[in-house]
């Protein structure tokens, strides 16, 4: 113990390790283990120290309990051989680990300095003790050296851990906020958009219910012209058009009501549903479809019969060689602000009057003359139930052409009696060009010229503008044939072209016979 004392007294948090100045200044305090002897000699009790040579699990060099390093401090041999056979034991014979377990249990651990001299059968001296005493400081130093830089890479570890966590933290911090300020602006801009979408579904809407009850329906045409349009024309009586009107209320009105009010559930974040609501959408949604159905079946038996009327203009004398093709700016007194006007397509409809209205577009059809004569054939037909209400409303289409010197001026639309209603009314004017005449259709033709064949396959409204020659078959392209004419676009619509072709000389027969 007192040797313990000296030794420990000498340690400090500069110096860990006991050195061999130290262990010989222990031995100058205390003496050397011959001034024990003879001390003893002198009083004539005289002692022999005897070795016993024990067995203890060597803690100073163990792998997992000392067992095999004991064993080699005992045997005196390198603890390497003791741990290669013991796990060919392990491994081979199976018994190694059992009996390591049972050794482990067992066997004592050699704890003291003496206990560790008796494992290896060294001398029990003053020497040894103070080699055994040294050797345990030095390795309580070099443990608490390393238990010191243990400590320091973990705390090390821990304040890097700290600061990454903190870095991290703040990262994820900031994209929470950035993410929350995008779902804030997408979800506000999407509610801004959710109310202009509600505002035009209303105003469908709506429409769709001035179309049962007001007997108007509202449309856009090409000159961007709001207009309304009777639904209950199209039927025999009101009944069958009202019908149509709410068929047409419940397969589109049903959707969009239901679209509105998940809308309208957004925008005002109502989180409260309707019980049924779904149910009872899909059963007036379907009755909506028979309802439709039923009603076209009317529309079908009224207008089941064609009546067709030909009227051949001929006998002209033109002074100059070209023909000039056009439309007249005159639409018949048509003003804005006093009448209405709708569009389906190219289709022009609206009101002049109280008792007429004016319908359009006409459509203009090109043709080489059998002879040397200019030819215009009107050819106007109509729908009906029965052939002699259609004739009635053939015979009831006003339409004029205005031929001065060699200009001729199509009119834009044609009237019928507003008390005729719509019957699918309908006007195409067949213009035959003599061979060899010229002709050059103006642009305000486009979209009325409806059929000019040509030799390059040209699209009409690509003709419109420009100046042809009528040759044996058809038109012969004059003037920027290079611009309009694509062999690419050739190979690609010839065979359609010559179809059309075909399709139309059936069309001019069936009309003008």
């Amino acid at each position: 113990n007192r040797i313990a004392e000296i030794l420990s007294a000498k340690l400090n948090a500069s110096k860990q390790v006991i050195e061999s100045d130290d262990i010989q200044e222990v031995i100058n305090t205390m003496g050397k283990v011959e001034d024990f002897d003879s001390g003893q000699t002198s009083s004539n009790n005289t002692q022999t120290f005897k070795v016993n040579k024990r067995f203890y699990r060597n803690p100073d060099d163990k792998v997992l309990g000392g067992i095999c390093s004991g064993i080699a401090a005992y045997f005196d041999i390198d603890p390497l051989w003791i741990r290669l056979a013991w796990a060919i034991m392990f491994f081979v014979f199976g018994s190694g680990f059992l009996l390591y377990l049972l050794l482990w249990i067992i066997i004592p651990e050699a704890k003291t300095p003496i206990q560790k001299l008796e494992m290896k059968g060294e001398p029990v001296n003053i020497s040894n003790i103070s080699k055994g005493i040294a050797q345990d400081f030095g390795n309580f130093g070099k443990r608490t050296a390393q238990d010191f830089a243990n400590f320091g890479r973990r705390a090390g570890k821990e304040f890097s851990n700290i600061q990454s966590n903190k870095l991290i933290a703040f990262f994820q911090n900031l994209l929470q906020h950035l993410l929350n300020f995008i779902y804030g602006t997408g979800r506000t801009i999407l509610k801004i958009f959710a109310v202009f979408i509600t505002l035009v579904l209303v105003f469908i809407l709506i429409v769709l219910i001035g179309s049962m009850f007001g007997n108007t329906y509202v449309v856009i045409d090409t000159n961007r012209f709001v207009s309304t349009f009777s639904f209950f024309d199209f039927f025999t009586n009101s009944v069958y058009g009202f019908m149509f009107s709410l068929s047409l209320f419940l397969l589109i009105g049903i959707p969009v009501l239901l679209i509105v009010s998940v809308l309208i559930k957004f925008i005002f974040n109502i989180k409260r549903k309707v019980k049924y609501l779904g149910p009872i959408a899909l059963i007036l949604w379907l009755l909506g479809w028979g309802l439709l159905v039923y009603s076209v079946m009317d529309i079908a038996v009224k207008y089941s019969e064609k009546s067709v009327q030909t009227t051949t203009l001929s006998n002209y004398i033109l002074p100059h060689q070209t023909i000039y093709i056009r439309m007249s700016e005159n639409d018949g007194g048509y003003k804005d602000e006093e009448n209405f006007r709708i569009s389906i397509g190219h289709k022009l409809f609206y009101s002049e009057d109280e008792t007429k209205a004016s319908i359009g577009f006409p459509s203009v059809y090109i043709k080489k003359s059998k002879d040397d004569s200019l030819r215009i054939k009107i050819v106007q037909s109509a729908l009906a139930e029965n052939k002699k209400k259609a004739r009635y409303f053939t015979e009831n289409i006003q339409y004029s052409i205005n031929i001065k010197d060699s200009i001729i001026e199509l009119s834009p639309s044609y009237n019928i009696p507003k008390a005729d209603k719509f019957h699918f009314q309908k006007v195409n004017v067949w213009i035959e060009i003599p061979q060899n005449r010229y002709v050059y259709f103006s642009k305000n033709l486009n979209h009325y010229l409806n059929y000019a064949p040509n030799n390059i396959d040209a699209d009409e409204e690509d003709m419109v503008g420009k100046k042809w020659l009528m040759g044996i078959d058809h038109l012969q392209c004059l003037e920027y044939c290079d611009e309009i004419s694509n062999v690419r676009h050739q190979h690609k619509h010839r065979h359609k072209k010559k179809s059309d072709e075909k399709e139309k000389q059936k069309e001019y027969e069936e009309e003008t016979e």
